[in-house]
């Protein structure tokens, strides 16, 4: 073997092992999703004190505002779907608070819907006020 391919085998040798060790490395890495919103959820532990969570709320919402002028055969309501696809905790929990604790809390909340409304609603719309 001469010296040009005995450095070329050595280069991919070395090569192969950086990117394993940087895919090993991402592979760890935990990654979530950017919440569409942040508010808080109130959860309360076994010994009956309640703890505020702060969460942060991923959602997909499709919304048709409706037609209310022109021919009524033309007309039709406002309509719209708001599905709430994560929650994130976004702080430590205290303890006996479990992460599926605040997520149940959450699921349990109309107030978290209506949030996200407003959320996507603003963001559609700057003049919205709820």
């Amino acid at each position: 073997m001469n010296a040009n391919n005995f450095a070329a085998a050595h280069f991919q040798t070395v090569r192969d092992g950086v990117r394993e060790r940087a895919t090993a490395a991402l592979a760890k890495v935990k990654r979530q999703p950017r919440p569409d919103f942040e508010t808080v959820v109130y959860v309360t532990d076994q010994d009956g004190e309640e703890w505020e969570i702060r969460i942060g709320v991923c959602y997909a919402a499709t919304y048709d505002p409706g037609i209310y002028s022109g021919p009524w055969e033309d007309s039709y309501p406002a309509s719209g779907d708001m599905d709430i696809t994560d929650i994130l905790v976004l702080d430590d929990n205290p303890v006996g608070i479990t992460d599926e604790m605040v997520k149940s809390a959450a699921a349990d909340c109309e107030r978290i819907t209506d949030e996200a409304w407003d959320d996507y609603h603003s963001k559609k719309n700057e003049r919205y006020e709820p």
